[in-house]
């Protein structure tokens, strides 16, 4: 009996963590097409949590002069993921940051799941350079010609955008940089950043990781169409991952594979800070 719940303990468990998992994702991981960020007008409603994360950012952020264009909420990241981003521009060198504080719920209950900070620049050729303290992998790969580094070391914004400075100084290669918010955007940033999502998720389709998935539609009020679908069947638009796609993000998630690779990818992206002159 003891070398069966040993089998099962050294061989079954692993089988199940690291190939099971993966097929509950690909059946159950859905992220909206139509990404919301709601503006968030009173502070006072933030998680107290929070609101210590975003004042220690703003205090940072803005002492190297950036300026915050305000604080959003994103309700549907995930059916169990909720964010609150705040978005800083600095337009003396182009760039902006995000800080971003994730709740994961589980069970019945909402938890502070990760904060992190991202600072980017773009170009005029559609790339960009992204340095961040996200102790997260990527989920989905970059498109070619731009950059994510990634440092979960440097806890002070201010250090992240010296780092993120010499990276661009070092790489940025007479690109024009150009600042979205105002280029493109005028100054419509909850526009702006449920673009750059989409945007991340249609490449991820383009390279496999996710797939586009139509949501029945909805049929105009009172319509008397026989074809209408019943109310409870209306649902939007969403990104599934691709069974690919699946096991790639899971095993970028789960022990032991995400310490590894995740010690890999610092390991390589410090390279890349030392090669341009930045030492932390």
């Amino acid at each position: 009996m003891f070398e069966y719940v040993l089998f099962a303990i050294c061989v079954v468990g692993p089988v199940l963590w690291f190939f099971a998992l993966p097929l509950l994702v690909y059946q159950t991981h859905r992220m909206s097409a139509t990404p919301e960020f709601n503006q968030v007008d009173n502070p006072a409603d933030l998680p107290e949590p929070v609101r210590r994360f975003f004042f220690n950012v703003f205090e940072s952020l803005t002492s190297t002069g950036f300026i915050f264009e305000g604080t959003f909420y994103m309700p549907q990241l995930l059916d169990n993921v909720r964010a609150f981003v705040n978005l800083y521009v600095n337009r003396v060198d182009g760039s902006q940051a995000l800080a971003v504080a994730a709740y994961l719920k589980v069970g019945t209950d909402w938890r502070l799941q990760a904060t992190f900070i991202e600072i980017e620049t773009r170009f005029a050729d559609e790339t960009s350079i992204n340095t961040s303290n996200q102790t997260m992998l990527p989920p989905y790969p970059k498109p070619p010609g731009s950059l994510l580094t990634i440092h979960p070391r440097i806890l002070d914004p201010a250090v992240l955008y010296q780092a993120h400075q010499s990276v661009v100084k070092s790489q940025s290669r007479s690109r024009r940089r150009i600042v979205p918010l105002d280029e493109q955007y005028q100054g419509d940033s909850a526009t702006m950043l449920s673009n750059d999502v989409i945007a991340e998720l249609t490449y991820a389709t383009e390279t496999g990781h996710m797939q586009y998935q139509m949501g029945s539609f909805k049929a105009a009020p009172n319509s008397a169409s026989p074809y209408s679908p019943p109310s409870e069947s209306a649902g939007g638009d969403k990104y599934r991952p691709t069974l690919k796609g699946a096991y790639l993000l899971t095993w970028k998630e789960i022990f032991p594979l995400k310490s590894i690779l995740l010690w890999f990818r610092t390991r390589k992206d410090d390279k890349i800070l030392a090669e341009a002159g930045f030492r932390y």
